[in-house]
This record gives C-alpha cells, sequence and structure tokens, in this order.
C-alpha cells in the first residue's frame, strides 16, 4: 500500500509524502520484539473514547463504518489511510471503548494524532475483569 500512497501523497489532504515517510519508519520500529515487555511492538493494545471519531462524522473526506474509519484522497472514493478497532465494553467505562493495536494506529494520519492521543486510555485505567 505505502508505494501507492507515496506516488500519490499529493492527493491527499490526510498524507504528505513526509507523512509517508514519518509512517513507514514507525512501521520499522513497531516490527521490532521488545524485551522489556516479552512481545513484538505492533500488537500492543491501545484504547480510545468512541468520541474521537465525533470529529470526522460530518467530514466527507471520512468514512466511518462499525469497526474502521477511512480517510479519503480528495476525490471522495479513493481510501488513503483505513484504521481498523474493536468495539468493546469495559466494566469499569461508561461507553464504547475502541480498541486497536498499535500498527494499525500508525494508520492514523499524523496530522490528527494529537486529535487522538486527546482521547486514548492508558490502558492502566481498563479492568479487564
Amino acid at each position: 500500500m505505502y508505494p501507492y500512497v507515496l506516488e500519490k501523497a499529493e492527493d491527499s489532504s490526510w498524507l504528505t509524502t513526509t507523512d509517508i515517510e514519518q509512517v513507514s519508519e514507525e512501521l520499522h520500529y513497531l516490527k521490532q520484539f521488545d524485551q522489556a515487555t516479552n512481545e513484538y511492538r505492533d500488537i500492543r493494545w491501545m484504547y480510545f473514547r468512541r468520541e474521537v471519531l465525533n470529529k470526522y462524522r460530518n467530514n466527507n473526506l471520512c468514512e466511518i463504518g462499525g469497526e474502521y474509519i477511512r480517510f479519503l484522497r480528495h476525490d471522495k472514493k479513493t481510501v488513503a489511510s483505513t484504521v481498523s478497532f474493536v468495539n468493546r465494553n469495559f466494566a469499569n467505562m461508561n461507553g464504547i471503548v475502541l480498541m486497536l493495536q498499535a500498527q494499525e494506529f500508525i494508520n492514523v494520519p499524523p496530522t490528527e494524532r494529537l486529535h487522538w492521543n486527546q482521547y486514548e486510555i492508558p490502558e492502566n485505567e481498563i479492568k479487564f475483569k
């Protein structure tokens, strides 16, 4: 996907060529094994309040489905990036929480990550039982 995106980055309001290069470097980092946690970095789960999607609901360059958000190119048809997530309820959280792995989070356009970070729920605040 990334070589095509790199060629067409100028057609996207979400991703620049520099963003694509950044994502490529992040992907390389995430594919490495983390000795401290004894797992690969790319499979680490991240948690977000569902309200993170509200910003994109009336944006004609976004498509929100039950378990994904697509960031579209200017033609409003071609996908620039897709972020897949799982909807889950946790006993101590009010409402649905979006769960996504770190390898999916890198598909959030870099220009949008500060917005997403405002809605991130630290893992230590999630009660799994």
